[in-house]
């Protein structure tokens, strides 16, 4: 049974071989193509060090490094959730110097990517098309952060928790090898068209 249904596959594709080949070859055509004219697009970067305010030790619990260092991956984790804030990202346009060029409140959100890499270190990342841009909205992040986490960390007199630094914001330019998104597109043509056909075996029987 397992010989027969083995020469049965073999047979649709050999019967089809032509067609497999040619739509196989176009996707990966178009696939590549589409790297070649796919705009340049600009990777940016901005990293952000917290620190302790110079806060005295204390004898009221043992574990003292602990609970700060929590309490410090709870802070940072308030910090990156700013970037998920529709107002917040638009002040950091405001404070680039141009409007937001966002249609929706899902782009709002889902435009700048906040990641913790430790309880004392957080970066923010982001994609533009244009240079200039993404360098201003770096600046802007950087002075929105770092100025929004002084005032948050002044409460009714107390004493500062953290210091938030940033980094130098790294402006890199992003675009795909060609190599790769021809190699993908080639092995997606070659999965589809054996997906049709399938169907097209399927349909007619």
């Amino acid at each position: 049974m397992k010989k027969m249904e083995l020469h049965s596959h073999a047979k649709i594709i050999k019967g089809n071989a032509w067609f497999i080949v040619v739509f196989t070859l176009l996707v990966g055509i178009a696939a590549m193509v589409f790297a070649l004219v796919r705009p340049v697009q600009y990777k940016a970067v901005v990293s952000f060090d917290l620190d302790f305010a110079g806060q005295a030790a204390t004898a009221d619990y043992q574990y003292g490094g602990y609970y700060e260092l929590k309490a410090a991956e709870l802070y940072v984790q308030d910090l990156m959730s700013w970037f998920k804030t529709p107002a917040f990202v638009e002040q950091i346009y405001l404070a680039a110097g141009f409007e937001p060029a966002i249609d929706n409140i899902a782009q709002f959100t889902n435009r700048f990517q906040a990641k913790q890499y430790s309880a004392l270190n957080f970066a923010v990342q982001f994609t533009d098309a244009s240079r200039d841009n993404a360098e201003k909205l770096s600046a802007a992040i950087v002075t929105m952060v770092e100025d929004g986490a002084g005032a948050a960390d002044q409460g009714d007199g107390e004493k500062v928790l953290f210091t938030v630094q940033a980094l130098d914001p790294v402006v890199a330019e992003s675009k795909f090898p060609i190599w790769l998104v021809t190699s993908v597109g080639v092995l997606a043509g070659l999965i589809l068209s054996l997906i049709l056909v399938y169907l097209r075996e399927y349909f007619r029987k």
